[in-house]
């Protein structure tokens, strides 16, 4: 078991961009310290995904005989701490950096709101959580902006949360049909809940109004995904009866 989990982190570490690749296609976002999601596109990494590994990197740290490099992980923070949205979110591949006027440019008939990344809840709810656990593991590396970027990214969800007591795609849907089915809701609304239980600002005063429904998401997650985590139950629970 302890090999398999010694070759998973060489994987991993093998993976990571440690260098700014050479691009033929004009400026782009800093790609230095990500990881990306397809093994035959390495050179574009992707904010949720280099989250996901850095987690997964820290919780193998004590397990496997060669972790991966502490400067390695600063890097993986890094490349996060840079690709944060001025609404305090995260978008998927590159920050916004430009006007809103470029949508007008779109000439597809079919997808709406694709020519700038827009922030994402999962996307954000990843970074939050990794973020948190690397806080943990190294408090004296850049407390400050970290702090600062998980503030903004709970204040993110906060303001995303809709009406009905949930997260959804619904609000930044890249298609108009996510507008009338966000079919990702459920998975979203548990993903946005852990990341604010592992965060300093649980917003338990914006969502305690919504208590009725944050008591239905609590039932049908018990059910869909067996026991929560702690934090998401405490979570959950606190605001129920905060807002019945």
């Amino acid at each position: 078991c302890v090999e398999a989990l010694d070759q998973a982190q060489a994987f991993l570490a093998s993976r990571q961009l440690l260098g700014e690749p050479e691009s033929v296609y004009g400026y782009r976002s800093r790609a230095l310290g990500g990881w990306s999601f397809s093994e035959y596109n390495p050179h574009w990494p992707v904010t949720d995904c280099t989250a996901e590994a850095l987690r997964a990197c820290l919780s193998l740290a004590p397990i496997v005989s060669k972790p991966l490099a502490a400067d390695s992980l600063q890097k993986a923070v890094g490349y996060l701490l840079h690709h944060q949205n001025d609404d305090g979110g995260w978008p998927a591949y590159e920050k916004v950096r430009t006007p809103g006027w470029v949508e007008r440019l779109n000439r597809t008939d079919v997808f709406g709101k694709v020519m700038r990344d827009y922030s994402h809840v999962e996307c954000t709810g990843s970074c939050i959580q990794a973020l948190v656990e690397y806080r943990e593991r190294f408090p004296s590396d850049r407390p400050h902006q970290v702090e600062r970027a998980l503030a903004r990214a709970e204040e993110y969800l906060g303001h995303v949360h809709m009406q009905e007591g949930k997260w959804g795609e619904a609000k930044l849907a890249l298609y108009d049909a996510l507008k009338r089915a966000p079919s990702s809701a459920r998975a979203l609304t548990a993903l946005a809940l852990a990341a604010l239980g592992m965060g300093t600002v649980l917003l338990i005063e914006r969502i305690a109004s919504r208590g009725k429904a944050l008591k239905q998401i609590m039932c049908s997650l018990n059910r869909q995904l067996g026991a929560p985590k702690l934090a998401l139950f405490r979570l959950l629970n606190t605001a129920a009866k905060l807002g019945a």
